[in-house]
């Protein structure tokens, strides 16, 4: 499975950026969804692509695989964002990728059932449109979203370097399986 990814993502070298972003998604889709605390027995596990593809993740797996699939290809991390949605009902956590390009971001979400579960959950008067499939989906009401939340500087800081550090475990697990 990884050398088949390996070899998918250099396909795509070249290749529009919109292209990457619509390919890219689909084939990490192919893996199936396995929670953490069936596959692995414990509540969270970021799995490396080597553990995940071919087998079976989480949300936030096919985010890792996403983002690195996207930096190989030449994409910055300036241009990807993992975004951490939560159902404050049911205490669940959700995430996607968002790649930023040409002024438009677009949603990559994790799994293909993830979207219509998060938009049944997402209450009313809150965006939702953004949480399905759809790359032309619109962004404004995330943003606007998030700068409600993210109201100072203070915390716009915490979110970055938040993100950052997550995402250099992931380039680092990357790294130890020799696909960084």
């Amino acid at each position: 499975p990884l050398q088949r990814w390996k070899s998918f993502v250099g396909s795509l070298a070249g290749k529009s950026r919109l292209h990457q972003l619509e390919a890219v998604n689909a084939y990490v889709n192919h893996t199936p969804y396995q929670a953490d605390s069936a596959r692995y027995n414990m509540n969270d596990y970021w799995a490396t692509p080597r553990e995940f593809l071919g087998e079976s993740g989480d949300c936030e797996d096919y985010v890792i695989a996403k983002y690195l699939s996207l930096r190989k290809l030449g994409w910055q991390a300036s241009e990807l964002r993992l975004v951490v949605l939560q159902d404050e009902t049911r205490r669940e956590l959700h995430a996607v990728l968002v790649a930023f390009h040409n002024g438009t971001a677009y949603v990559l979400e994790g799994s293909r059932l993830g979207g219509r579960v998060l938009k049944r959950r997402v209450g009313e008067g809150l965006p939702s449109s953004f949480l399905g499939h759809s790359s032309h989906a619109p962004w404004p009401a995330v943003v606007a979203t998030l700068d409600r939340l993210l109201y100072s500087d203070q915390l716009v800081g915490e979110a970055k370097a938040a993100a950052r550090h997550c995402f250099g475990l992931f380039l680092s697990a990357a790294r130890e399986d020799g696909i960084g």
